[in-house]
């Protein structure tokens, strides 16, 4: 059976990695996901959201490289990463983004290296996180799935219909979610914190959840990876 970074065995390389649920921490605002470090800021516009890189209080190699996730840039992605893990200082959540690029891609090889040298780095072995379908399911229905991309304010529209003071959202299914997606869903988000909701999004790979993240969905809502 082939190897999986997660610490599980796969069937077969997924367009979706496994899951573990692992709250993202608060530090008076948005979502953190490790430690800050000094890098250039590199701003990044897309559909009116505007970001720059290094500047929203999460680590901003993870920032920068759930960014180029977003867009569509992958291989750009791993290389931010592998680049922060050669220089020694790489936040845990560094790791765990690129053991997720190294899966989605069917690179074994690498995630099964990238493992090896997580455990000595951090010296335990990878988290293990259950595959898709092994979670509960969120209580309402709630779903977000698949590629997100170039979405408007009626792809949303379900969640603020949703009845209930606590709203937990499914993001199990969710590969990936663009720029232009990912303002559309704060504003929805907003929407629901002004109606006094209360809402957690679970099962998010870690590269969803650093883009989440950066556009500040923490002030807003939970976010917890998989």
């Amino acid at each position: 059976m082939p190897f999986s970074f997660f610490g599980r065995k796969q069937a077969a390389p997924k367009q979706q990695a496994p899951q573990r649920s692992i709250p993202l921490t608060q530090r008076g605002g948005p979502a953190s996901l490790g430690h800050a470090v000094t890098e250039p800021h590199d701003r990044r516009e897309r559909g009116g959201l505007r970001l720059e890189v290094g500047t929203s209080g999460i680590d901003p190699c993870v920032e920068h490289a759930a960014i180029l996730f977003a867009a569509a840039r992958p291989a750009e992605a791993s290389a931010v990463l592998e680049a922060a893990l050669a220089q020694g200082d790489a936040s845990e959540e560094c790791w765990m983004m690129l053991g997720e690029l190294f899966e989605l891609a069917g690179d074994l090889q690498r995630a099964k290296a990238l493992a090896q040298r997580y455990t000595v780095h951090f010296k335990k072995p990878p988290p293990h996180r259950r595959a898709p379908g092994e979670h509960s399911a969120a209580p309402q229905g709630l779903l977000l799935s698949g590629e997100i991309v170039g979405a408007g304010a009626a792809r949303f529209a379900f969640l603020l219909a949703a009845s209930g003071a606590e709203l937990e959202i499914d993001a199990s299914g969710l590969q990936r979610i663009d720029f232009v997606s990912a303002g559309f869903l704060l504003n929805t988000m907003l929407a629901l914190q002004q109606a006094g909701k209360r809402v957690r999004i679970r099962h998010l790979s870690h590269l969803v959840a650093g883009l989440l993240a950066s556009v500040g969905m923490g002030r807003l809502a939970v976010l917890e990876t998989r």
